[in-house]
């Protein structure tokens, strides 16, 4: 945790093409941050999915 609180490596280079995104749990792709974000709003559709069908 201390290490992600320093910020980046300075010796990271980063590859040709590829953005990251630094986030709480280190850095991420694009694809991998998106999927983070877009987890708690798709379970909460799910929940309420599932809560709707129960009652």
């Amino acid at each position: 945790m201390m290490q992600q609180a320093s910020g980046p490596n300075k010796d990271d280079v980063p590859r040709k093409g590829a953005w990251r995104i630094d986030t709480a749990s280190g850095y991420l792709s694009g694809r991998a941050a998106y999927a983070q974000v877009m987890t708690v709003p798709l379970l909460m559709v799910a929940w309420a999915f599932f809560v709707a069908v129960i009652t």
